[in-house]
């Protein structure tokens, strides 16, 4: 296994969200920089790996990651 707890456990900056029943999510007050997502199906955990989201972003603007395909546990 990668990661101990989440994929994020280790990380000096994390956020939570919870998607709303659209599937779309907002992280308030994010800090400008380049992310990556782990989003958890059931048990399973899935990772943007490589993904550099947030390149581009500017303050006071919204920044859009665009869709997530997602495969069902």
């Amino acid at each position: 296994m990668m990661f101990s707890d989440s994929p994020c456990a280790d990380s000096a900056v994390k956020f939570a969200v919870t998607t709303n029943d659209k599937g779309v999510w907002t992280v308030p007050e994010l800090p400008l920089g380049t992310y990556g997502i782990a989003v958890k199906l059931g048990d399973k955990w899935q990772i943007t790996l490589g993904e550099r989201l947030g390149q581009g972003m500017q303050e006071g603007k919204v920044y859009d990651t665009g869709s997530l395909a997602l495969d069902r546990p």
